[in-house]
């Protein structure tokens, strides 16, 4: 498949609208689309604001309550309450608002599907004020007012913010800037009316950014217009830059053909889905997706959703940020005695591998002699490591050589909780890891952790063989597989009572 360019094809040229080229198509297809997780972001952001401002307001409204008192005696007491009704409130709406799942990007292109979630969640956050504003003395008839103008309050200004989340995502999308960037598989009759549906749709959520071909078949030089690489290729493109679909436009009769491709694509981060004139006929059906104007099944999901990855990351980056404040005096004291142990940097920078293969700078108090660093780990550290400095040594047994990866976790690189990165050439025995596991890449669908379920469970510290690796490997992938804020909570307390003085850690 190399050396495919892209050719003008009279076949794709007839199947998009009249007077677009092949060049405008990619010009009008291709674009630089904002992240969809940091629309999410601001959306959610947005929902919080309204409900606690709900909270201000119907304080504000409460007859001879207001916002005073905060001086001390009953109002004072009153104005506490206000404050945990208003916490209590807005995290049990915004609870029900995750769990209702109303921050996909489907549900906030339409208005309809979210007021049902509205008034679940400002019913529920009403209830949980009540719950707290009862332990609260009976000094004024506003105590039961409140959570009544909180609810109305609430009601309105979350209904206005999703109008205007609407609003914006349909506006971004319709400049192509809120897309859905999609690849396309397979060369054939239907891949060309699959692409010039997706030119047609007027709303344009999604961005066409490539049809790939497999090989599994000569390709005629007519047909393979617009065909820019193998799955080979976009597999490494997905490591470079972000894709969020890739669509199987394959015969529904070719079912090796369509297992092989899906095989292949485990390790992307991109949902899969399969396409096929056959579909159009059950469109209605709830198993199937749209993609443009065209009718898919989903064979294949990203690990986590845009939501998730959001909820993920908030708790990473807020925890990672208090434990760097916290333990501030002890880095301090740990660089000093690194600097009197032995010449060299505090820090040790190491490229291993992170999200979706990409390459980045793992942060580590460096444990060994500078001159005998190991920079891609071509030698796993034993038992007696000579390289090992007396400090390291320390700072490995109890794990605090991993404290500088809250950087890491600060940058967006890393995550609290994960399979843990490794570095290019470590070996299982004779084998890169990559070649001694088959599932071994499919680590890399989730960010890389400071530490995870596999670590927890005993497999840390060096790798010897293969049988060691599918361990790791398994538990990694029951990690990605089951996750939840819950298990990374209890991987994170399990981490504190387990892995900080590890009999595996030299």
């Amino acid at each position: 498949m190399q050396g495919l360019g892209i050719i003008q094809s009279p076949s794709i040229l007839a199947a998009v609208p009249p007077g677009t080229r092949a060049s405008s198509v990619f010009a009008t297809f291709v674009s630089r689309p904002i992240s969809t997780q940091a629309f999410i972001a601001v959306v959610c952001a947005a929902d919080i604001v309204m409900l606690v401002a709900s909270g201000m307001l119907a304080s504000l409204a409460c007859p001879g309550w207001g916002m005073r008192g905060l001086t001390g005696g009953v109002t004072g007491g009153l104005a506490w309450g206000q404050i945990l009704a208003t916490v209590a409130a807005t995290c049990a709406a915004a609870f029900v608002f995750g769990k209702l799942d109303v921050y996909a990007l489907g549900r906030i292109h339409h208005f309809g599907s979210r007021l049902c979630a509205i008034v679940m969640a400002v019913g529920t956050g009403g209830a949980a004020g009540i719950v707290v504003l009862a332990f609260l003395p009976p000094a004024s008839s506003a105590v039961h007012l409140w959570p009544v103008l909180w609810m109305i309050f609430a009601a309105g200004l979350t209904m206005a913010a999703a109008i205007a989340s609407t609003y914006s995502a349909h506006r971004l999308r319709g400049a192509a800037q809120l897309a859905r960037r999609v690849a396309v598989v397979g060369v054939q009759g239907y891949s060309h009316t699959f692409i010039a549906r997706m030119a047609a749709d007027t709303t344009r959520s999604a961005t066409f950014v490539g049809l790939y071909d497999d090989g599994a078949e000569p390709l005629d030089p007519v047909s393979h217009a617009l065909v820019v690489g193998s799955l080979d290729d976009l597999i490494a493109r997905s490591c470079r830059e972000r894709i969020d679909a890739i669509v199987l436009a394959l015969p529904l009769s070719d079912q090796n053909r369509i297992t092989r491709s899906r095989i292949a694509l485990r390790c992307v981060t991109a949902d899969i889905y399969l396409a096929g004139e056959v579909l159009d006929l059950t469109c209605k059906a709830a198993r199937v997706d749209r993609i443009g104007n065209n009718a898919v099944i989903k064979i294949g999901s990203r690990p986590l959703s845009e939501w998730q990855m959001l909820q993920k990351d908030v708790l990473d980056r807020t925890l990672a940020a208090l434990l760097l404040v916290f333990m501030l005096p002890i880095l301090a004291i740990i660089a000093l005695a690194i600097r009197l142990d032995s010449d060299g940097p505090v820090l040790f920078r190491q490229p291993r591998f992170g999200f979706n293969s990409a390459m980045f700078d793992v942060f580590k108090f460096r444990t060994m002699y500078h001159h005998l660093s190991d920079l891609k780990a071509d030698r796993q550290t034993v038992p007696g490591d000579p390289r090992i400095t007396r400090i390291g040594r320390i700072l490995r047994k109890t794990s605090l050589d991993e404290v500088p990866q809250l950087f890491n976790v600060l940058r967006g690189e890393m995550s609290l909780v994960g399979p843990r990165p490794h570095a290019p050439n470590t070996k299982a025995g004779d084998l890169l890891f990559h070649d001694a596991v088959a599932d071994y890449a499919l680590r890399h669908r989730v960010k890389p952790g400071i530490t995870g379920w596999a670590q927890v469970n005993g497999w840390r510290g060096q790798t010897r063989t293969r049988e060691q690796l599918e361990q790791r490997v398994v538990h990694d992938l029951y990690y990605i597989d089951n996750w939840s804020l819950a298990f990374d909570l209890k991987i994170m307390v399990l981490t504190l009572l387990r892995e900080l003085n590890s009999k595996v850690a030299f």
